[in-house]
């Protein structure tokens, strides 16, 4: 189905399975690019907020920077792990 609509082809198909099926139509339906990128962009948003907040409940402290609460953690992504 998704490569016939790649190729303009017209398609009928049938599965079993549910989650085929939803794939199926995610990739073949036309989708608003912008409004995903819109959403995209505020779930990323919103889980640097939800970390900042993790990292300074678990420090005890307000008002660190985000990345001080993670290269005193010693995340692999501040470049000091194992500290």
């Amino acid at each position: 189905m998704a490569q016939a609509n790649g190729l303009g082809l017209n398609a009928v198909g049938c599965d079993v399975s549910a989650f085929n099926v939803l794939l199926c139509r995610v990739k073949t339906s036309r989708h608003d690019l912008a409004r995903a990128r819109r959403e995209v962009v505020d779930i990323l948003e919103n889980v640097r907020n939800r970390k900042r907040a993790q990292v300074h409940e678990d420090r005890g402290e307000r008002g660190c920077s985000w990345m001080e609460g993670l290269e005193d953690r010693g995340d692999d992504r501040s470049g000091n792990v194992g500290r």
